[in-house]
C-alpha cells in the first residue's frame, strides 16, 4: 500500500544531513589550507630577506678579509713582522742567488739533441755513483 505523506515522518533523511556536513568540513578545510599556506609563503619571504642580509654582510665581511690579506701580504708589513718576531732574516747577497734558465716548452734548447732538464743530470749521476761503488 502507498504511504501517505501526510502521515510520514517529519524527521529529515541522514543523506542530507551528511551531505551539508560533508561539504561545510570541506569548506572550512580549504579556509584552513588557504591561511596556513599564507603563513608558509610569508614565512619563507621573511627567511629569504633575512639570508639576503646575512649574505650582503658575508659579502662585505669577505671583501675587509681579502683587504687584510693583501695588506699582511705586502713586503712593508712582512718585513715589519719579520723585525717584530727578530728572526733575523734578511735580503739574500747578489752571490746567494742563482738564475736557472728553463727549457723552453715546445722542444730542446739549442745545441742539444734531446730536452734536457735537471732530473736527468741528478739520475746520470746517482747512476754514476752507484757504478762507483759496485766496482771500486
Amino acid at each position: 500500500m502507498a504511504r501517505n505523506r501526510k502521515h510520514g515522518s517529519s524527521a529529515i533523511g541522514f543523506g542530507p544531513v551528511l551531505k551539508a556536513l560533508l561539504l561545510c568540513v570541506l569548506i572550512a578545510g580549504a579556509g584552513v589550507g588557504y591561511v596556513w599556506q599564507k603563513e608558509q609563503i610569508d614565512s619563507l619571504s621573511r627567511q629569504i630577506g633575512e639570508r639576503g642580509v646575512r649574505l650582503a654582510r658575508l659579502a662585505d665581511e669577505n671583501q675587509n678579509r681579502k683587504r687584510l690579506l693583501a695588506d699582511l701580504r705586502s713586503l712593508p708589513c712582512v718585513e715589519a713582522r719579520i723585525k717584530e718576531l727578530n728572526l733575523g732574516l734578511a735580503q739574500p747577497s747578489p752571490t746567494q742567488i742563482w738564475h736557472l734558465v728553463e727549457p723552453p716548452r715546445d722542444g730542446p734548447m739549442p745545441g742539444l739533441r734531446e730536452p734536457h732538464y735537471a732530473i736527468q743530470n741528478a739520475r746520470t749521476l746517482a747512476a754514476a755513483r752507484a757504478k762507483e761503488l759496485m766496482n771500486p
